[in-house]
């Protein structure tokens, strides 16, 4: 039986709120926090907004969370996290006493992992990646075994995990951007946020998603799951 509310969806979660960031001009890092597989909390990079340097993705969701559930700590909590947190925003999951981390990219030289920073003992964390030959390769594996971190995968075919979304730009290509000419980066950025959030997502039908759009799969299963 597939899980809908899996680590891939809620990382897909997080990636959409990287690419808000990103239109911002900010460093492309998003983050959602997750309890009884509901999202609590949404947020992402804003230091070049707010002109702080502690204002990561991370740490606006733990704010967020915590005043959603009305107390500070986040036992039951699991944050999806694009990159790899930093030394800073592992030491606030610290304090939070973060039940899991989920996290996509590795930070080789900011990540907590290398730096060694000491998380909550009750904490665990999870790389999530797609089954590219790097992470089922014995080394990476070592990896994990040495840093007592956990491996989570997505199934074969899923493309949000493949490359992050190999199967969406090849749509992307074929439906929109071959059939344009651009004159300006500008116009393409927008013609592309066109295809995306008026098109593809709320409008055009899947075949694996029984000929429902991606907004109206996701709505009916969390209907499903609510057993409405």
């Amino acid at each position: 039986m597939i899980q809908p509310f899996n680590d891939t969806y809620f990382m897909k979660k997080a990636l959409q709120e990287a690419e808000f960031a990103f239109k911002k001009r900010e460093v492309p890092v998003g983050a959602v926090i997750v309890m009884n597989d509901k999202i609590i909390a949404r947020a992402h990079n804003l230091t070049e907004t707010l002109n702080d340097v502690t204002a990561h993705a991370e740490m606006q969701a733990f704010t967020a969370a915590a005043d959603f559930l009305g107390g500070k700590y986040l036992k039951e909590c699991t944050l999806y996290v694009t990159l790899e947190p930093c030394q800073m925003c592992a030491g606030a999951s610290y304090w939070a006493q973060l039940g899991k981390i989920v996290y996509g990219a590795s930070e080789t030289q900011r990540g907590f992992v290398n730096l060694q920073t000491t998380l909550h003992p009750k904490t665990k964390v999870v790389s999530h990646s797609d089954q590219g030959s790097q992470f089922t390769s014995l080394e990476w594996q070592a990896f994990l075994k040495t840093h007592n971190l956990e491996a989570s995968m997505s199934r074969r075919g899923n493309c949000y995990d493949n490359a992050v979304a190999e199967s969406f730009f090849h749509l992307l290509k074929s439906e929109r951007i071959r059939r344009k000419t651009y004159a300006t980066h500008e116009e393409a950025r927008q013609d592309v946020f066109n295809y995306i959030e008026l098109f593809y997502n709320p409008k055009r039908k899947h075949g694996k998603n029984g000929m429902l759009s991606p907004v109206d799969f996701e709505r009916q299963q969390y209907v499903k799951l609510q057993g409405v």
